[in-house]
């Protein structure tokens, strides 16, 4: 196992295989708030509402397929991709930056199965 750049020993290094983005949603529902709580529950929050008619919000959500060892995970990195690119919101490009630079070697993936949490940090080799 490679550890350079390893902040711990519970950190291996990994690969990215796969990414996916689902982009946020937001949506006014209309009905009792018993009955609109159950149509939400696929990860919508209430933002405001009343009177019947309630606006919810579903996040981004930004994954990597990442394979270390003889394993593979399909992690959350939506705050990851954001320290990367120094950004304060979360795009498909930038995705598509953070796993384009840890498939060329720009960047390193790291794990930490114990935590299930992902850092990506530049590459110090020079490629």
């Amino acid at each position: 196992m490679e550890t350079k750049n390893l902040q711990n020993e519970e950190e291996v290094k990994a690969k990215v295989i796969d990414w996916d983005y689902d982009e946020s949603e937001s949506t006014i529902i209309q009905g009792k708030i018993k009955e609109v709580k159950e149509k939400t529950k696929g990860g919508y929050y209430f933002i405001r509402g009343g009177n019947g008619s309630y606006n919810a919000q579903k996040n981004v959500n930004a994954t990597l397929k990442i394979a270390f060892g003889k394993k593979q995970e399909v992690v959350r990195v939506n705050d990851e991709v954001k320290a990367y690119t120094k950004k304060s919101k979360i795009s498909k490009n930038q995705l598509l930056e953070v796993f384009d630079d840890c498939r060329s070697g720009k960047a390193e993936l790291f794990y930490n199965e114990k935590e299930r949490r992902v850092r990506i940090a530049k590459s110090t080799s020079s490629n």
